[in-house]
């Protein structure tokens, strides 16, 4: 039985966060994990903040003053009756939790969801701005 997936890449604008995190070098920057792998540019600020195995999910932060950029790429099963939706239709749906999830929590501010197409494959994207206090 083929298992559909979903890779999905969120940026976040948030306050700090307090994990232990790892400065990605040109050693360190190929990202491979079970179903999905990506390169993240080089000595550019960008710090692996957490890699969970199990759920397929990694954080990368970057850090500017008292902001900080960070991502999220991840693995999404998709099981029925969304198999037969459209690759966009799934993005769309996955965006929209994540978008509703920090609405709820009152702190977005701007949220931006895009398309972008790398060598004939399809991302789709979010990126949000939201504050770390509410505020």
């Amino acid at each position: 039985m083929k298992r559909n997936t979903l890779i999905m890449l969120f940026g976040v604008l948030v306050g700090c966060a307090s994990m232990p995190e790892t400065e990605i070098t040109g050693s360190n920057n190929y990202i491979q994990m079970p179903h999905f792998s990506f390169v993240v540019p080089s000595n550019q600020g960008w710090r692996l903040l957490k890699r969970v195995e199990g759920l397929e999910v990694v954080f990368l932060v970057k850090r500017f003053g008292y902001r900080t950029c960070q991502m999220e790429m991840g693995r999404i099963s998709v099981s029925d009756p969304k198999r037969t939706w459209s690759a966009k239709r799934l993005a769309d749906d996955v965006r929209d939790v994540w978008k509703n999830d920090v609405i709820k929590k009152g702190t977005l501010l701007d949220v931006a969801m895009g398309e972008e197409t790398v060598a004939d494959k399809n991302y789709y994207t979010m990126t949000y701005a939201a504050s770390a206090d509410g505020g």
